[in-house]
């Protein structure tokens, strides 16, 4: 995506590189005219590209609705370089999936790697249904575990890597497991906080980064890192079951105990035979302070 976006020639001077093959050789300098990418201000120069492109190019749909709709779903729709939409029909997902592609093309933004969850789509837009049968949803510049997607049943699902059984768990390696556990929308959030809480015992322990758990320590995390290989079995449905028509309820809930606090929300939808559902949006877990505070405090 990056190496998409010209740098104004006015600033290419900031973006030299010095190079040569072998000691002896005489340095050589280059410009880059790209986006490059490891800059703090790369991502936010290929956004902004992005953006500018959907704001410029629109008109390259003739219709308006259908221009101002893919305009829309470009500018709030993706994430970086990854673009999530979902819509009603299998026939407004081609022509949205059409539009966007043929707007961002005058930028040359050519997208590719679609999946859908109707085959019917995926081979209208792409002449195959063939694709990877799981879709990592998660930012493609992270190292942890992401979320993935089952475009064959619509269901999102994690899986677990598999731990050094020979190495002795210490701090620093617990940390690292722990790491591996990415949960973005808190789909995890009970098994989450277990994490973290023990995590804030092995502070409360004093323990050095390398050394051994304690006993106690060390049995309470091999519980909980062997039962890890159970979150496989999940499986979330990725629609929250939302209609143009549907009635909507947004539902949020929080606590508190001495030992960590939460907040959850939930999506009611009533559709338009009274047919009500309710999923999980999100939730966020947080582990009370070492120093103590009230429950109040922390439920407020």
């Amino acid at each position: 995506m990056f190496r998409q976006v010209l740098v104004d020639q006015r600033h290419i001077k900031w973006q030299k590189i010095l190079w040569r093959e072998a000691s002896d050789v005489p340095l050589q300098i280059y410009e880059l005219t790209t986006v490059t990418y490891g800059m703090a201000c790369s991502p936010f120069n290929a956004v902004r590209a992005l953006r500018q492109c959907a704001q410029d190019n629109c008109k390259a749909i003739s219709e308006p609705s259908r221009a101002a709709a893919a305009q829309h779903s470009i500018l709030y729709n993706f994430y970086v370089d990854d673009y999530l939409d979902s819509v009603d029909t299998s026939e407004l997902a081609i022509t949205r999936a059409q539009d966007v592609e043929t707007i961002l093309k005058q930028g040359q933004f050519v997208l590719g790697k679609w999946n859908s969850n109707c085959s019917h789509t995926l081979a209208t837009i792409t002449g195959s249904t063939m694709s990877a049968s799981e879709l990592e949803l998660n930012y493609s510049a992270t190292k942890v575990l992401g979320l993935h997607w089952d475009p064959l049943h619509d269901e999102l699902f994690f899986t677990v890597r598999g731990f050094d059984e020979s190495a002795m768990p210490t701090k620093r390696t617990v940390l690292s497991d722990v790491a591996r556990l990415y949960d973005p929308t808190g789909l995890l959030a009970p098994v989450v906080i277990v994490a973290k809480l023990f995590i804030q015992d092995l502070w409360k322990a004093g323990l050095q980064w390398d050394s051994a758990l304690p006993p106690d320590l060390l049995n309470a995390w091999l519980i909980f890192r062997n039962g890890l290989a159970d979150i496989s079995r999940l499986r979330i449905p990725r629609w929250l079951g939302m209609r143009a028509d549907s009635m909507v309820r947004l539902h949020g809930f929080c606590d508190a105990s001495r030992k960590a606090y939460a907040a959850a929300v939930y999506v009611q939808t009533v559709d338009h035979n009274g047919n009500s559902g309710a999923v999980l949006v999100a939730a966020k877990t947080k582990v009370a302070p070492v120093k103590e505070a009230t429950i109040p405090r922390l439920e407020l």
